[in-house]
């Protein structure tokens, strides 16, 4: 090693220490600017720490304690997976022989050992009526009535799963599950359903006021029991399609418009931009239940308990009262139910090519902002999602990261 690399190291590796510290705080104190652009329909939710739970203290036990958690930059869908959005799923399933329908119009993976969702003209074996819009008629699955801008519904956290790997699949990602299994891999690049902490900080969490709101949107003064009917779909909420079954609205719908000049909506959506978090339909997390999971979470991007019976769902639906759709409430049911249930689709930070060797966050120059983001990575392996910082593409943001961001120190980039 020559005196000019030595110097380096020793310049950089003084500084690790205290610029990690300097990173860590302003990880968790704050939320940084995320230089990559969502996928389309999806919003960015930076990384930082929030506070998880019934911050209110007008729910159920399994919502406390309250507690910190910190999670890494994700994207997640603006709405929720429509009937013509499935349907695309299930069509191109049915077209590869992955799915199966039989007699009774249900909908299950090749085999017919894991239900993936209901069909409008389906008979349930439990003897549940339909409640979606969706129909299996000459080998075709379509939308009926007009509701291709509705959520799905009825559809098992099995089947919620499937089109996440499809979609991921049509996007040219990997797959994040194994459809034998069922297992996550967070690591992978695709699409999958929100851990139950990505969920709740995109529907109730405000960084800036670091404080959560009750329902899904960003607003307040509505106590625990209702929430004006103007800003989300619930049980009696009097929308234009409350006597329908399902009573769903179209995706957004809560936007502000006059629709059809006969019903003034105001425009609901959370701090992030997410539409929809509270009523409409009840939203698949990929989260095992445990009534105590919070006592013994883990602060770093918690994934859920490793194994349980029961997933975990949120959000409310038009069936149930509004006080069902707090973002702090947390429902559960067998992963092979079917009866209401919808979701959307989360994906992880995918940070941007730099432009040039070391400008990490990719905003034209190399400096001391990309010191601190591959300070406070510094040690990341592969599969961790703290990835920036790995200038040399070996897997790891180690010293030789830091060696090359120095030969580019105060680069502008073009």
């Amino acid at each position: 090693m020559n005196w000019r690399r030595m110097m380096t190291v020793s310049l950089f590796m003084s500084g690790i220490m205290l610029l990690g510290a300097v990173a860590s705080t302003m990880a968790a104190d704050s939320e940084r600017t995320d230089p990559a652009p969502p996928p389309p329909g999806m919003v960015t939710v930076p990384a930082g720490e929030f506070q998880m739970g019934d911050s209110f203290n007008e729910g159920n036990a399994d919502e406390l304690p309250v507690h910190a958690v910190y999670l890494d930059t994700y994207y997640i869908d603006i709405h929720e997976v429509t009937n013509e959005q499935y349907c695309a799923f299930l069509n191109s399933a049915y077209a590869q022989g992955l799915i199966e329908v039989p007699a009774n119009n249900m909908v299950y993976q090749a085999g017919g050992a894991v239900r993936y969702c209901r069909t409008e003209n389906s008979v349930d074996p439990d003897g549940w009526p339909p409640q979606n819009f969706m129909r299996f008629e000459n080998g075709t699955f379509t939308v009926s009535n007009g509701r291709e801008n509705h959520p799905v519904t009825q559809v098992s956290w099995y089947g919620a799963v499937a089109y996440t790997n499809w979609r991921s699949e049509q996007d040219g990602r990997t797959p994040c599950y194994d459809l034998t299994t069922w297992m996550c891999d967070f690591s992978a690049d695709g699409y999958r359903l929100p851990t139950e902490a990505e969920w709740e900080k995109a529907a109730g969490w405000d960084p800036e006021l670091q404080r959560h709101f009750r329902y899904g949107e960003h607003s307040d003064g509505f106590n625990a029991a209702n929430v004006p009917h103007t800003r989300a779909n619930f049980r009696w909420s009097a929308d234009p399609y409350e006597f329908y079954s399902p009573a769903t609205t179209p995706v957004g719908y809560y936007d502000g418009s006059d629709h059809a000049g006969t019903f003034q909506t105001e425009d609901a959506k959370s701090y992030y931009g997410c539409r929809d978090m509270t009523g409409n339909v009840w939203e698949w997390c990929n989260d095992w239940y445990s009534a105590d999971y919070y006592s013994w979470s883990p602060y770093d991007n918690p994934t859920g308990p490793a194994q349980g019976t029961s997933r975990t769902f949120r959000g409310g639906s038009w069936a149930f009262p509004a006080h069902w759709g707090r973002t702090a409430r947390r429902g559960l049911a067998l992963p092979t139910n079917i009866q209401s249930g919808g979701f959307r689709c989360v994906t992880r930070y995918s940070p941007p090519p730099p432009s040039c060797p070391g400008d990490i966050n990719a905003d034209g120059v190399v400096d001391l902002d990309d010191f601190i983001i591959l300070a406070g990575n510094f040690g990341s392996g592969p599969g961790s999602t703290l990835s920036q910082g790995d200038l040399n593409d070996d897997g790891f943001v180690d010293l030789d990261d830091f060696i090359i961001l120095a030969g580019n120190f105060g680069s502008t980039c073009n």
